[in-house]
């Protein structure tokens, strides 16, 4: 899958469906703001080998979710105000 950038801001995706978007190796820049992503699904995008931003704001994941995104050594800018 060529996908690098995708924008679900305020669409209501969840931690089910992160699991199909992990799947794209492509990804440099994810905007989830004001999803249902959880600490417990933020995990699965710790293989991701291209992700540079990602945007976390206004959703319920925690700081324990995010800690899993240190493994994502492209990872240069993560937003993740408002959430839980």
């Amino acid at each position: 899958l060529k996908l690098t950038y995708l924008s679900l801001s305020r669409c209501g995706v969840n931690d089910e469906g992160l699991k199909a978007i992990a799947k794209a190796p492509n990804l440099t820049r994810l905007e989830l703001d004001g999803t249902k992503i959880t600490a417990a699904g933020v995990p699965v995008l710790a293989n991701q080998k291209k992700l540079v931003f990602l945007d976390l704001n206004n959703t319920p994941a925690d700081a324990t979710g995010l800690r899993a995104l240190e493994k994502v050594k492209t990872l240069r800018d993560v937003h993740a105000v408002e959430t839980k």
